[in-house]
């Protein structure tokens, strides 16, 4: 990443020398250089709309308090889909989580909800929503459901802190879901660690 001088890191950021530096180094990771080109280009237009449509972020991502623990960039990596994007809350068309993403073509991939403790504890009382204790992945996490197969949600305790990870069946195939168990214990383990 090329550093041009700019007033942003020193104006928004404190400790700017030592980020300009981390940077040089390419010490810095990839995610955060790409959050300093956000933060670069806003200070330049002021417009967060803008600056939102410059990077192809969904406008409600970016706001989101959320927005740090998931981005499209991880769920296309880990799921091998291209196009995927950070759409808003829209239950109507499944988009109810906190985070949403969707292929090109609007169908859901992902969604994440983020719950207290208690959440989580009422969620294990309910039995019929387990269908297996997964190890690995925050304090304690479960996939479901369990009164039907195949199984879309993950389900994860880490602290105080609970995620709710769902995908979708295929609509072409509804014994199948759009990602694999797997990808979504990849995402879990992924929200898990940035917690």
């Amino acid at each position: 990443m090329r550093i041009r001088p700019t007033t942003t890191y020193g104006a928004i950021i404190p400790g700017s020398d030592y980020i300009t530096s981390l940077v040089r180094q390419g010490t810095i990771s990839r995610e955060a250089a790409k959050r300093l080109r956000w933060m670069d280009h806003y200070s330049r237009c002021q417009n967060a709309r803008l600056t939102c449509r410059y990077f192809g972020i969904s406008a409600q991502t970016a706001e989101s308090p959320y927005a740090k623990y998931l981005t499209a960039a991880d769920v296309e990596q880990i799921s091998g889909i291209t196009g995927i994007m950070a759409v808003g809350r829209n239950p109507m068309k499944g988009f109810g989580g906190d985070l949403n993403f969707a292929k090109a073509d609007g169908k859901m991939v992902v969604t994440a909800k983020f719950y207290d403790a208690n959440w989580y504890a009422g969620s294990k009382r309910n039995q019929e929503t387990i269908k297996a204790m997964v190890p690995g992945i925050g304090d304690e996490a479960y996939i479901g459901p369990g009164y039907m197969d195949p199984q879309y949600v993950l389900v994860f305790l880490k602290g105080q802190q609970c995620v709710f990870l769902s995908t979708s069946l295929d609509p072409n195939d509804p014994t199948k879901t759009v990602l694999t168990l797997d990808q979504l214990k990849e995402i879990g383990k992924l929200v898990a660690s940035r917690l």
